[in-house]
């Protein structure tokens, strides 16, 4: 058995999407438990939207950032970084900062695919070392929203793929913290073997989940407190 968070766990047990059976050019939230995927609290999820979600009527897409923030996630990005890996079987990560310049991520693919993967690391979380896994694509247009509390790594399956992702707050070669991917205790099934495995120097030296300091603290939601 692995750690990875079932689809099913999500906030008050309903996820959002957009439906299309109102009038072209209109579009609203409803609640669907088949696109979108929220975890580990409201405010504080990690958020999946798959490319339906973006697609109107009209043809026309939905800004993420305005997504985010429809789920009550108040997030303003600051840097976009990009990405290129030539060969498949590049993996980054798991890579976070620090407070105070912790970074909370908006991930897609403008070319290619990988297998994308946040980490819940935040200590006293129910979710503590569990993590969410999905692939993203240029083609699927589907991104994903990972908060701060979090440590976030792909694995590139396509040579030539490009990685878009937008950040809350600038890097900080002083706060940049990491998290060796491979580690036993997560349960992550990536889609490589370590022969297999492109990595940097740096990627491959990272501390095991047991071994990291208390970087960020779990906070219940308000009405969780209450009970």
């Amino acid at each position: 058995m692995t750690n990875r968070l079932q689809w099913e766990v999500f906030v008050n047990g309903q996820i959002p999407v957009v439906t299309n059976d109102l009038p072209p050019g209109e579009s609203e939230m409803r609640w669907s438990p088949i696109s979108s995927t929220l975890i580990s609290g409201e405010r504080d999820a990690v958020l999946v939207s798959v490319g339906a979600a973006f697609d109107i009527l009209s043809g026309r897409r939905k800004q993420a950032p305005r997504r985010i923030r429809e789920h009550g996630l108040d997030v303003h990005f600051v840097q976009e970084n990009h990405s290129l890996s030539t060969s498949r079987g590049v993996i980054r990560g798991l890579h976070f900062q620090i407070p105070p310049f912790a970074q909370a991520k908006l991930v897609r693919v403008t070319a290619g695919s990988i297998f994308d993967v946040a980490v819940d690391i935040r200590w006293n979380s129910p979710q503590f070392g569990h993590h969410v896994a999905v692939v993203l694509s240029a083609f699927e247009w589907n991104p994903i929203f990972v908060p701060e509390g979090f440590a976030h790594g792909y694995c590139v399956l396509e040579p030539n793929t490009e990685v878009i992702y937008k950040v809350n707050r600038y890097y900080s070669a002083e706060h940049d913290r990491g998290l060796l991917w491979n580690d036993p205790a997560l349960g992550i099934v990536w889609p490589v073997g370590l022969d297999e495995a492109v990595l940097s120097d740096k990627d491959r030296h990272h501390p095991i989940l047991a071994d990291l300091p208390c970087y960020f603290r779990y906070q219940a939601p308000v009405h969780d407190r209450a009970t």
